[in-house]
C-alpha cells in the first residue's frame, strides 16, 4: 500500500544537513565494505531500515527537486541539480571523492534551505486567501519546489489567481 511522506520538505532537509554534518555518510561499522550513498542511506530515505525498499521512490519527499525524466531512475534523488552548472550525485560521483560529495551536497542543502525559508517568509507577509485549498501543505510544498527550480512568479500567481480577461475594443 502507497502513503506518501507527510514530513514537511524544510525539516527534511534540515535534518539531512544535520546528518551529513554529524558524520553521517560515514561508512557503517556493521558494514564498512559497503560505501554509503547520498540521501539512500540516510533518514531521509523512506527505505533506510527497510533491506526489502518497500517504499517506491515517488513517495520520496526530494521527488519535487528530480527533473521529469530521471524520475523513473533506480535512484531518482541521484538526479537532482546541485549545483549551478547542474551536477547531480550521479554524475558527481564520477569525479569526486565523498567529501567533495558532501560539500556539494551541504551547499546545495544550506542553498535550498534559504530560498524555502524565504519562500515562505513571503507567502506569510502576504495577505491570506479566505479559502486555503484542503491539501495546502503539498500546495506550498509544490510552491517552494517551483521557486527553487526558477519559476519564482508561480507562487505569487498561483495564490492571485488567473488573470482578468480584457475586453476587446468595440
Amino acid at each position: 500500500m502507497s502513503s506518501k511522506d507527510n514530513r514537511d520538505i524544510l525539516e527534511v532537509l534540515k535534518s539531512e544537513l544535520d546528518f551529513i554534518e554529524q558524520g553521517g555518510y560515514r561508512r557503517s561499522v556493521r558494514t564498512p565494505w559497503r560505501p554509503t550513498s547520498v540521501f539512500h542511506d540516510s533518514p531521509t530515505c523512506l527505505d533506510l531500515s527497510d533491506l526489502d525498499r518497500t517504499h517506491p521512490c515517488d513517495e520520496c519527499p526530494l521527488l519535487g527537486f528530480v527533473p521529469p525524466d530521471p524520475r523513473a531512475a533506480k535512484v531518482p534523488c541521484h538526479h537532482i541539480a546541485l549545483t549551478p552548472a547542474g551536477d547531480t550525485l550521479d554524475s558527481a560521483e564520477r569525479w569526486a571523492d565523498q567529501q567533495e560529495l558532501e560539500d556539494i551536497v551541504k551547499n546545495w542543502l544550506r542553498s535550498t534551505i534559504r530560498q524555502i525559508e524565504q519562500e515562505r517568509s513571503k507567502r506569510e507577509s502576504t495577505p491570506a486567501c479566505p479559502s486555503r485549498p484542503v491539501d495546502a501543505q503539498k500546495l506550498e510544498v509544490a510552491e517552494d519546489v517551483l521557486a527553487i527550480r526558477g519559476h519564482k512568479e508561480y507562487g505569487a500567481r498561483a495564490r492571485a489567481g488567473p488573470k482578468p480577461k480584457e475586453n476587446p475594443d468595440p
